[in-house]
């Protein structure tokens, strides 16, 4: 089923056309939201609310750009909020440029695996992680 049509059935309410736009993008979805996080539940949440945010604002998806770009970009903005309104994030969010280790091409470690380099990532403290997650979604955003 092609996307178009996927959303217009999702508009007339149809439940199955709404399960299986979760299914096409439930799992690269959740993904995202894990990159923004401490824990898969915290993932969970997010993609729950999320998806909640696409469905009440599919209206608006135009068929301008891939609609999977557009529901990424609802979770990075569900995944802000969420790091926001959450008490455990908030000092965390705030950062200084003190404890940052400076990178050079002469390092081995640059050497490394997709799977390190987002393990590394994961731990940083979250505002750090939001920082990177964005400039990341926005190279790549630029690039479609």
């Amino acid at each position: 089923m092609d996307h178009r049509q996927l959303v217009k059935d999702c508009l007339k309410g149809e439940i199955a056309a709404q399960r299986e736009l979760y299914r096409l993008f439930a799992d690269s979805m959740l993904g995202i939201c894990y990159r923004y996080t401490k824990s898969m539940a915290d993932a969970e949440d997010i993609l729950q609310e999320g998806f909640l945010k696409v469905f009440r604002h599919l209206h608006q998806y135009k068929f301008q750009g891939e609609l999977g770009g557009w529901i990424r970009q609802i979770m990075v903005n569900t995944a802000i909020n969420y790091l926001k309104k959450n008490s455990r994030y908030q000092s965390e969010l705030s950062f200084t440029d003190t404890n940052l280790h400076p990178v050079s091409a002469d390092d081995p470690e640059s050497l490394l695996s997709v799977k390190e380099l987002a393990e590394l990532i994961r731990q940083l403290p979250p505002g750090y992680q939001t920082i990177f997650n964005l400039h990341l979604w926005k190279g790549t955003h630029m690039l479609r």
